[in-house]
Order: C-alpha cells, then sequence, then structure tokens
C-alpha cells in the first residue's frame, strides 16, 4: 500500500526591492528561505537557494553601486522549476577590484544551479538569473 504522495509546490513568487545595504542581505535571505519552505521544498534545495540568494547580493552590495542603490530580487517556484534572479541599477555586479581574479561567489553558485545566466540589466547594472532543478514528488 502506497502512502500518501507530497503535493507539488503551489506557483508562487516573490519580489523584494531593498537598498543595497550589508544588512538588507539578510532580509532578503530569510524572505528566500521563508518562501521556500512555505511552497514545501526539499530542505537541501532550501539550503542551496539561501546560499545562491547570499552570494548574488554580496556581489551586489559590493560591487554594483558607488553611492545608494536598490536591489531587486524575484523567486518564482512552479511544480516544473525553482528560478530566482537578482538584479541591479549600478555599474552591474562584478569581479572584486582587491583581488588578481574573479572571487568565490559565481564558481560557488554555478556548482549550485542547473542553469546560470548573467546579462545586462534593463537600462543598466547586471540580471542574474539562476534556475533550479525540480524537486522530485516524493511519498510522504
Amino acid at each position: 500500500m502506497r502512502g500518501p504522495v507530497r503535493e507539488p509546490p503551489a506557483p508562487s513568487r516573490l519580489r523584494l526591492v531593498l537598498p543595497a545595504r550589508p544588512e538588507n542581505i539578510a532580509l532578503v535571505r530569510g524572505a528566500v528561505e521563508a518562501a521556500a519552505e512555505e511552497s514545501g521544498l526539499p530542505r537541501a534545495l532550501v539550503s542551496d537557494l539561501r546560499l545562491a540568494v547570499t552570494e548574488a547580493c554580496t556581489n551586489v552590495v559590493r560591487h554594483a553601486y558607488a553611492g545608494e542603490g536598490d536591489l531587486e530580487v524575484v523567486l518564482e517556484l512552479t511544480d516544473r522549476a525553482t528560478r530566482m534572479v537578482v538584479e541591479d541599477q549600478g555599474c552591474g555586479i562584478g569581479f572584486s577590484p582587491d583581488r588578481a581574479g574573479p572571487g568565490l561567489g559565481f564558481p560557488l553558485i554555478a556548482a549550485l544551479v542547473t542553469e546560470l545566466d548573467i546579462q545586462p540589466g534593463q537600462t543598466c547594472g547586471s540580471r542574474l538569473s539562476m534556475s533550479f532543478a525540480a524537486p522530485p514528488i516524493e511519498a510522504a
């Protein structure tokens, strides 16, 4: 006899626009985690989302703006895909000027996602789009 089957996550969307300040990274991370957990995503995927959004937002805070600016995060959860976009309207996400090459953030994000796309933003800045493997439907 089979047990009950866990339903796929209900489609949902979270959009946050906050000033690109270090203290707001924790707010974004917490909101992404809460939305993912509420949608019933597996704990491992929730952890990957937390880490990826932390790395992407940290890059925006460190590199996108010389002064004030906003950070936008969109999380889309469906039964087929989990997608997150981090966007800035500054000079774009980039590499640390105090290093000879890229840091560990982008390679770490790339290891967590199934698809990673970095594009210029709509008017300026950068748009980092991350897709994560759809979670398997498991028996409860």
